[in-house]
Order: structure tokens, then C-alpha cells, then sequence
């Protein structure tokens, strides 16, 4: 029966995260991490960090293996987060059931396993796992976008879970496990170090007289091993990741619109974890539900609650890992939104989830009070968390699809396909994706990923104005310009530009308003 459960639960999260997964949501600069994956899956570089310094490369050689093994293919990646995904569901199916474990025996004593434990345990792992199966963060954003830090909660989870079992059982090779789970987590996304002193702490504290010391070590030293990569780069460049953290910081900081210090920082986090618990994502990316609409409302009593028990009456490991992460984000980070930020707090909001799922099913196995009025209540709650993360879902992706998200890049590469010649080069113009304006590098936009991507990609060049300008004065060979109105005129105002196809009317700066074009004549 339980593989019958698990399998549906499978095939119910493929149903939610499969249909739209290339168009929803839209590109971003995941397209950077995929070329350089790709230029890996050559043998032309070995990096030891992500497009991000502070970020190991461990998932881009995950990438670069598939698509060694695959070929290239702009969605094929999110495949690959999406599989990440689903296995996350796992992790949390287990980390419910020893949540409830520890929460049984804390209570009941050593003999609690006999009084159907076993069975609510496992009934807990399911709930926990559906919580997350429903999520819309979790749906578009740890199981769509291609960055490595979309994969985060996969290894912390299998890693709290792992910790949780070796303290209950006093079983060292699970802690030391554990251990390296941890340390693959940490090169995911350094925001994984706010969740480790606590962890460690609580660990040492516990392992005493249950745990052999040794354990202790080999786990330090295979989470050291998980992120050896990470390490090695910042010993060779003096600590590379750390300088590029802290910019990245600053540049964020520098993003909003007024300055956030650091207690304004801690109320725009916890209240994008309300938002996220209850899927509270708006219709578009970056939108910020009121704090006073009922289910940020819920979502806010839910984490207050789940957190207050842990406090009381355990397992302790949660407030030790929680609280610290709660109290340390807010110091590098100050972006919540739920789409596309929710990302830093999946972590936190599957452990909130893990313990919510065993305190109702306790609740429903109570033997205290009234029966029916107790699970009427339970079930009406359950509906509640369940029925509104869908809800937002279907609202967003509904508005998701009347934008267009990905459509009119796709529909836009495919013109370009049928126009250019072969040996022609590609001149894109940098307004249709490129620039990233939080590290304010060049990055590789949407329209040139989908080129670079194909079997046999032209030669790209994506750049403004004035960079086609100079490209054009050096070109030698044919070249299919792919422009905007605004970067028309510029090159208008120097080349003779002859429309492939019907210029566009309309001159905003939208993609639908892309026209391509060749060289009429010699510059003017």
C-alpha cells in the first residue's frame, strides 16, 4: 500500500511540474549556468566554482553530464531540476516519519512503536511530502529553473533527515553521511552556512555517550569533501567566494528602493516564509501579497506554532536549525518575494512542513476529547494548506500564460532560424536579455541560449548598440541582425538596413516588436 501511495504522490507532482516546464517560468540567467555546462560537456573548461564565485560547480557537472549524454537542448536542464525535484519529495517523506519519530518516543517511551507508530509515522511522511508537492515555489522553482540553487533543499533535507537518525538510533556511518550531504548542500548556495552551526552544535551536544567521537571527525571531514571544490577555489584565490558574496550583497542592497537595514530585512523574511508556506505567490513574479490576507495569515500561525512546539517539547534539532538560519539570512539578503526569492527560505519552509505534517496526524491519532469534532477541524485545516497553495498556482499560471513567458522567444528563435544563412552571424541586441543587473555582468540571454543550443549553433554575438556598431565595422561575411526599434534607429543612423520580413509597426521595446534584418549597402 505504501508504494502505492508513494507512486501516486509521484505521478501527482510530475502532473503539476511537467506541463509548461520550458515555457513557465520564464529564462533567466540559469542560461549562463547551462553554456558554461555545456562548454564543460566539450572538455574545453574544469571549473571549480558556478557562474557565481560563492557557488560550487557540482551541478554544473551534473549538467554536463547529461548533456554529454543527451545532446544539447534549452529545457532538457530543467528535466534534470525536475528529476532533482521529485527525489526532494523523498527526502521529505523521510524526514517527516523520523520527525514523528522523535516526537513518539518522546512521549511515549521506548515501547511507543507498538501502538501504531510505524503507520502514523508513515502517514506523516506522505502529508509532509504533499505540503510540498502542492507548492508553487516549489513547483516553478526548485523543480523547473536550471541553477544550482534550486537543488538546495534537496541535500539539506536528506542531510536533517539523516542527522535526526543517527541521534535516534546512535548511528555514526548515517551522521557521517549526513556529513557530506551537508557539505554538498553548503557549495548549492552559501545561505546553506546559516543552517550548519546550529546543526553542529546540536549534533555534538546529542552525540555524547551515544556516538563514538570518531564519527564526529569522518563526518566534519566528508562535509569538508562535499564542498572540496568550493574550498580549493577559495584557497587559490583567497577566498574568492566570500569577496563575491559580499558584492553580490551589496548589489542587491543597492537594487531596492530604499535602503533595508537589518530588522526591516528580518520582517520581509519572515514574512515571504508565511507567504511561501501558504503559496501566497500573486500572478506575477516578484508580486507581494498583503501580510493581512487569510492564508499569509495562516501561514504565519503555522510556522509560529510548529516552531513554539519544537521549542518545548522537540525534536530540538529544528528550533537549533531554524533559528539561527531566521536570525543569520536576513544579514546577506533582503529579496523574499516568493517567485523568485521564495528559493532562499524552500529550506526552512520543508522543515516547517515536516513538523506541521506530524503534529497533525498526533493530533488526529489524540485519544483526548470528542473524536469527530477533533478530525473534522483537522480536516478542514488540511484542506485549507492543500486547497490554497493550488489555488495560487492555477491563478499564476493562468496569468503566466496569457504573458507569454517563453513563447515569443522560442517563436522569435525560430524566425531567426529560418532566415539565417549559412556562415551568417547573428547580431542580437542586448535589450532582448543579456544584462544582469544585480553583479552587472554579461550574461547570455535568452534569445542567444536558445541559438547556442541548437545542434549546429550560428556564431552570436549579443550586445547594444554601439557594440553591434563596432561589430559591423569589422565584420567580415554576412550578418542577420536581430534588433528592437530603439537599436534600429542607432544602427540606421549609420547602415542601410533591409527587413528580412515586414518591419515591426509597433516601436516599444518588446520582443514582440523584433524585426530582423541584413546590410542594405556600404556605411553611409
Amino acid at each position: 500500500m505504501r508504494y502505492v501511495a508513494g507512486a501516486a504522490l509521484v505521478l501527482v507532482a510530475l502532473g503539476l511540474r511537467l506541463p509548461y516546464i520550458g515555457l513557465i517560468p520564464r529564462f533567466t540567467d540559469e542560461t549562463d549556468a547551462v553554456v558554461l555546462a555545456l562548454s564543460v560537456a566539450r572538455g574545453e573548461q574544469l571549473p571549480l566554482v558556478d557562474t557565481d564565485a560563492y557557488i560550487g560547480s557540482g551541478f554544473i557537472y551534473i549538467l554536463a553530464a547529461v548533456l554529454a549524454l543527451l545532446g544539447p537542448d534549452p529545457v532538457l536542464p530543467r528535466h534534470v531540476v525536475l528529476g532533482m525535484g521529485i527525489l526532494s519529495l523523498g527526502a521529505v517523506a523521510l524526514l517527516g516519519h523520523e520527525l514523528f519519530l522523535w516526537m513518539a518516543y518522546r512521549v511515549g517511551g521506548a515501547d511507543a512503536e507498538g501502538a501504531g507508530v510505524g503507520r502514523a509515522a508513515l502517514a506523516t511522511g506522505f502529508l509532509a511530502a504533499l505540503f510540498v508537492i502542492i507548492s508553487p515555489v516549489h513547483i516553478v522553482m526548485n523543480s523547473r529553473v536550471a541553477w544550482s540553487h534550486a537543488t538546495t533543499p534537496l541535500f539539506t533535507t536528506v542531510g536533517l533527515w539523516l542527522v535526526a537518525r543517527a541521534i535516534r538510533t546512535a548511528h555514526g556511518p548515517s551522521l557521517a553521511l549526513a556529513g557530506f550531504c551537508l557539505g554538498v548542500a553548503l557549495q548549492t548556495h552559501p545561505t546553506v552556512v546559516a543552517l550548519l552551526p546550529g546543526c553542529a552544535v546540536w549534533v555534538v551536544w546529542h552525540a555524547r555517550g551515544r556516538i563514538d567521537r570518531r564519527w564526529l571527525a569522518i563526518a566534519a571531514t566528508l562535509g569538508v569533501l562535499g564542498a572540496a571544490n568550493l574550498v580549493a577555489y577559495n584557497i587559490q584565490t583567497g577566498f574568492g567566494s566570500l569577496h563575491a558574496a559580499l558584492a553580490t550583497t551589496g548589489a542587491y542592497q543597492a537594487q531596492q528602493a530604499e535602503p533595508t537595514d537589518y530588522v526591516g530585512s528580518l520582517g520581509l523574511e519572515l514574512g515571504g516564509l508565511a507567504r511561501l508556506l501558504t503559496g501566497a505567490v500573486g500572478q506575477r513574479r516578484g508580486d507581494i501579497v498583503p501580510l493581512t490576507r487569510p492564508d499569509v495569515l495562516v501561514g504565519a500561525m503555522l510556522a509560529a506554532a510548529t516552531l513554539a512546539y519544537t521549542v518545548r517539547r522537540g525534536p530540538s534539532l529544528i528550533p537549533a536549525v531554524v533559528i539561527p538560519f531566521l536570525l543569520v539570512a536576513p544579514m546577506l539578503n533582503a529579496k523574499y518575494a516568493p517567485l523568485l526569492n521564495g528559493r532562499y527560505l524552500m529550506p526552512i519552509a520543508i522543515v516547517v512542513w515536516a513538523v506541521a505534517a506530524a503534529l497533525l496526524v498526533r493530533a488526529w491519532r489524540s485519544e483526548h476529547g470528542p473524536t469527530w469534532p477533533r478530525r473534522l477541524a483537522l480536516g478542514v485545516v488540511v484542506a485549507f494548506l492543500l486547497g490554497a497553495p493550488l489555488a495560487s498556482f492555477v491563478d499564476f499560471t493562468r496569468a503566466a500564460l496569457a504573458s507569454g513567458e517563453n513563447r515569443p522567444y522560442f517563436d522569435l528563435t525560430a524566425r531567426i532560424r529560418g532566415a539565417v544563412r549559412p556562415g551568417e552571424r547573428v547580431l542580437v541586441d542586448l535589450d532582448l536579455g543579456g544584462e544582469r543587473f544585480a553583479s552587472g555582468r554579461r550574461g547570455i540571454g535568452t534569445v542567444e541560449y536558445l541559438l547556442i543550443m541548437d545542434p549546429e549553433p550560428p556564431a552570436v554575438l549579443t550586445g547594444s548598440a554601439v557594440d553591434l556598431l563596432e561589430a559591423l565595422d569589422a565584420q567580415r561575411g554576412g550578418a542577420l541582425l536581430v534588433l528592437l526599434p530603439d537599436a534600429r534607429r542607432t544602427i540606421e543612423a549609420r547602415f542601410a538596413l533591409q527587413a528580412i520580413e515586414p518591419a515591426p509597426v509597433n516601436q516599444r521595446q518588446r520582443i514582440d516588436n523584433a524585426g530582423l534584418y541584413r546590410l542594405r549597402r556600404a556605411p553611409r
